[in-house]
């Protein structure tokens, strides 16, 4: 007389019935006279089976174990069978997704000790929609966001799991991304001009560019700031717009920052310049130009414009510092 089920997992406080079958697979009867003796063979407070089979698991488990469940009728052989006992825990799968408006994703959720796996659903923010496991983004997308999804054990609502949902924009139109492309490669062709307002002597006062213009030495030193400022912004943008186009993350919203970018560049290496020939910040060339120094710097300061523009801020602070409390400073009839 086989003892059903064999083996069964169980967790939190969940029972199960077991039963002695007989031949047919019908419920075996106790002999006459008889009773049937239920018994657990696993270390203490491994649950509980009561006088006709029906086994209780703990209300709280915090560790695997399992039970030798063994029923034994009177004057016949024992029969086991085995529970195993698992603390309550949600698996959810997979824990982390990217998708574009109105695309979808199967999250499985998963319950050992539970099962039909019992879970409820929750997302937050409320972005998109889940029914029994399903999401889908919402259409449209207008910015990135990322949603939180939750997987509640529905034996124990304090049991949970949560996978991370990366919602992504459309890709912008084609269209932008060749515009940029060409702008970039633009501001690229700049180096034609860098080259023909490099001067033909080194100690020239004046140049002459290929289109016959005289600009004096000064102005010359200006152009050469500014164009390799925006060199140096190009790099940096350049790199960017390589990096985010290959990754396929490239945003329209961003397009302000590509085509302003190397302007700002060229503006900062003119303040920069400016500050070092106004003696704001230390040189050791004097009055002398070291062109290649010049250049390179004026490069480095568009491509890091951030730290320049620290550094500039450092430079104020320190000119225009007070010892002052700024307390003294306010109206004193206020």
């Amino acid at each position: 007389m086989p003892l059903r089920p064999q083996l069964q997992t169980l967790t939190n406080g969940q029972s199960q019935q077991f039963v002695l079958e007989a031949a047919a697979g019908a419920p075996a009867a106790p002999p006459a006279g008889g009773t049937i003796t239920w018994t657990l063979t696993s270390a203490a407070g491994a649950g509980t089976i009561s006088a006709d089979g029906l086994y209780t698991a703990p209300a709280v488990m915090t560790v695997a174990a399992e039970v030798a469940v063994t029923a034994t009728p009177t004057g016949g052989n024992p029969e086991s069978a085995t529970v195993r006992l698992v603390p309550l825990e949600v698996i959810l799968l997979p824990d982390k997704v990217s998708l574009r408006e109105g695309e979808t994703q199967q999250f499985n959720a998963t319950v050992p000790g539970d099962p039909v796996n019992g879970v409820l659903w929750n997302i937050a923010p409320g972005l998109g929609t889940m029914v029994d496991g399903l999401y889908q983004a919402p259409t449209p997308t207008r910015e990135d966001r990322e949603v939180t999804v939750t997987a509640i054990s529905a034996i124990d609502h304090h049991k949970t799991a949560t996978a991370k949902v990366q919602l992504q924009t459309k890709p912008p139109w084609w269209g932008v991304t060749v515009g940029l492309f060409v702008y970039l490669i633009a501001i690229f062709s700049l180096v034609t001009l860098l080259v023909s307002l490099w001067p033909r002597e080194a100690d020239a006062k004046e140049v002459t560019t290929w289109w016959q213009a005289t600009v004096g030495r000064e102005v010359d030193l200006l152009w050469l700031v500014m164009i390799c400022g925006a060199l140096g912004s190009f790099a940096h943008g350049a790199r960017s717009f390589v990096d985010f186009v290959g990754n396929r993350t490239l945003r329209a919203s961003w397009s302000a920052w590509y085509l302003l970018y190397p302007l700002i560049g060229a503006a900062l290496a003119l303040i920069f310049y400016l500050a070092v020939r106004g003696g704001f910040l230390t040189t050791t060339g004097g009055q002398d130009v070291n062109l290649y120094g010049l250049t390179a710097i004026s490069g480095l300061v568009g491509m890091f414009s951030k730290q320049a523009t620290t550094k500039l801020a450092e430079v104020f602070s320190t000119l225009f510092k007070t010892d002052k409390d700024d307390q003294s400073l306010k109206n004193k009839l206020s």
